[in-house]
C-alpha cells in the first residue's frame, strides 16, 4: 500500500470519498485506504475510536442506528 489513496470505490455514499489511515497489526501506518474499500470485501485495517458519552449521574447516552444506514456510514 502506498502513501497514497488505494482504491476509489464511490459506491454512492457521501462519505465513500473519504480517506482512512491503514494500519498494520502493530497500529503501524501504512498509507491511506479510501473508506469505502476498507469496509467491503475482505476490507482492510484501518484506524477507528468508539465515543461513550455519560452525563452527570454515570448514565450512558444510547442512539440507535438507522437500519438503512450502513454499519460505518457516518
Amino acid at each position: 500500500m502506498s502513501e497514497s489513496s488505494v482504491g476509489g470505490a464511490s459506491g454512492g455514499h457521501e462519505n465513500a470519498a473519504q480517506e482512512v489511515v491503514a494500519v498494520d497489526g502493530d497500529d503501524g501506518e501504512q498509507g491511506t485506504v479510501n473508506r469505502l474499500d476498507a469496509h467491503t470485501g475482505d476490507g482492510v485495517r484501518h484506524r477507528a475510536f468508539t465515543a461513550l458519552v455519560f452525563d452527570d449521574e454515570d448514565r450512558l447516552l444510547l442512539a440507535q442506528r438507522s437500519p438503512e444506514k450502513r454499519l460505518w456510514d457516518t
